[in-house]
């Protein structure tokens, strides 16, 4: 393999660890940190490559997704108990 395939295949690595790091909902720039690039660079690369920016969208909308169904996983069981709290009035059967 040569030197140039080989940096291609790192820079695939690196972009499907990005990807699979906005995914699990981590931030751009935490995700950039993971793969060990900058965000001006995937910035830039999704700026050139129309397929990278897809798949970038993609991995955003699902990482929203996988948030939002954190977000709510953390309040049910608050939620529940506020039900469960409130006060009974003693006049009622």
């Amino acid at each position: 393999m040569t030197a140039f395939h080989e940096e291609e295949a790192a820079d695939r690595r690196r972009a499907e660890v990005f990807l699979e790091a906005l995914r699990a909902g981590e931030t751009v720039a935490h995700a950039a940190a993971r793969a060990g690039v900058s965000t001006t660079a995937l910035y830039r690369h999704r700026k050139r490559n129309a397929l990278f920016a897809q798949l970038m969208e993609q991995a955003q909308k699902a990482g929203r997704e996988t948030r939002a169904r954190d977000r709510e996983r953390r309040r049910a069981p608050f939620r529940a108990m506020r039900y469960r709290l409130v006060p009974r009035d003693p006049q009622d059967p």
